[in-house]
């Protein structure tokens, strides 16, 4: 992405990042907070921008890239369960 893209998906981001934030633990919010990539765009300036063609995968590269993918959105979605879990019980505290 060129630098007008990446200030644009920033600009879009900004709230829901600032809400993520509070839905981390200290030392999470720290990091996420003094990591550029979530905020400023000259944290990209350095990245060069992939070409648009068509890219040519062995078997095994698009298995890999197959296998990283699944493995993040399980992640994720154990990250997602337990911070409805820990949402919930806030919520039930406070009723």
């Amino acid at each position: 992405m060129g630098p007008y893209r990446i200030r644009r998906v920033l600009e879009a981001t900004a709230e829901s990042n600032k809400r993520l934030l509070e839905l981390l633990d200290d030392d999470a919010r720290k990091s996420m907070e003094s990591d550029a990539r979530w905020w400023d765009e000259v944290a990209y300036a350095e990245k060069k921008k992939s070409s648009e063609g068509q890219i040519e995968l062995t078997t095994r590269q698009l298995e890999k890239i197959a296998v990283a993918a699944l493995s993040s959105i399980r992640e994720l979605e154990n990250e997602n369960r337990d911070l409805r879990k820990r949402l919930q019980t806030t919520n039930r505290n406070r009723e």
